[in-house]
């Protein structure tokens, strides 16, 4: 995850694993992460210039 909101991840990041936790396919549950993007703020401007190229 990134942009703004990560900015207060202290709050929720938690929260937010064991909430999803039960939705990852079990094979994959080990490679399955929830993280900061390194890009921080430009991390939604990034995905948005890579999203064409993916469709």
């Amino acid at each position: 995850m990134g942009g703004g909101v990560m900015a207060s991840s202290s709050y929720f990041l938690g929260q937010l694993k064991e909430k999803t936790n039960h939705l990852v396919y079990p094979r994959f549950k080990k490679e399955a992460e929830i993280y900061e993007a390194l890009s921080g703020q430009k991390a939604g401007a990034i995905g948005a210039a890579l999203l064409p190229h993916y469709r």
